[in-house]
């Protein structure tokens, strides 16, 4: 009976113990476990309205940045069309003060080509989970873009940290060939209220000229 006793108390401690940890644990980021490549996104990120649904990480959106751009074997199927396209990686954090989490959706636009050339630009979507799932904070575009040359963000360098988002931005120069973008620009954008506005565009290194 004793030796019950001692083993019981000891599985006891051990419960104790185990719920303690558990209960200090923070809560798993329910964003970890969205299906981005067949979320819906915001198709203003690619010059659209309203919002697509992405199927196996592709949608389709009638651009008014991009027109008549598409240049695809297949024929477009509405006016001015742009593909959508997600890539990872994606990046979690809290940017608000509360600890809410966020996550940083790359998304691309392009031409439906299937080449580098057919890149048209890029854009991150800052989403927060809601009693709906997924909703979209807002959208983080590249400083270094114009209408004729595109940059992206190296997404693997992004840090995320409470108010603000520090990103590394890749952009061409005049005589950068499709595959290798020289240029390198750091932002800094600040996420105080919740809709993020660019604090800083900094060029770290410029193209080759």
């Amino acid at each position: 009976m004793f030796g019950s006793g001692v083993v019981a108390a000891g599985m006891l401690g051990l419960l104790i113990a185990a719920t303690a940890v558990l209960a200090a644990s923070p809560p798993a980021n329910p964003l970890k476990f969205v299906d981005w490549p067949n979320a819906v996104v915001p198709a203003s990120v690619c010059g659209g309205q309203g919002s697509v649904r992405l199927h196996d990480s592709y949608g389709l959106v009638s651009s008014r940045r991009w027109p008549d751009a598409w240049n695809s074997d297949q024929p477009a199927v509405m006016a001015n069309q742009v593909q959508v396209g997600f890539s990872d990686p994606v990046r979690y954090g809290a940017v608000m003060a509360d600890g809410r989490p966020e996550a940083l959706v790359p998304i691309w636009c392009t031409n439906g080509g299937g080449t580098a050339d057919g890149q048209l630009g890029q854009g991150l979507v800052v989403y927060h989970e809601s009693r709906d799932g997924p909703a979209v904070t807002g959208i983080i575009t590249t400083s270094q873009s114009n209408d004729q040359t595109m940059a992206y963000f190296d997404n693997a360098a992004t840090r995320i940290e409470r108010g603000r988002v520090i990103l590394d931005e890749l952009f061409y120069g005049p005589d950068d060939t499709t595959c290798c973008p020289t240029g390198r620009a750091q932002d800094v954008w600040i996420v105080d209220d919740g809709t993020p506005v660019l604090y800083e565009s900094r060029v770290t290194r410029e193209p080759h000229p």
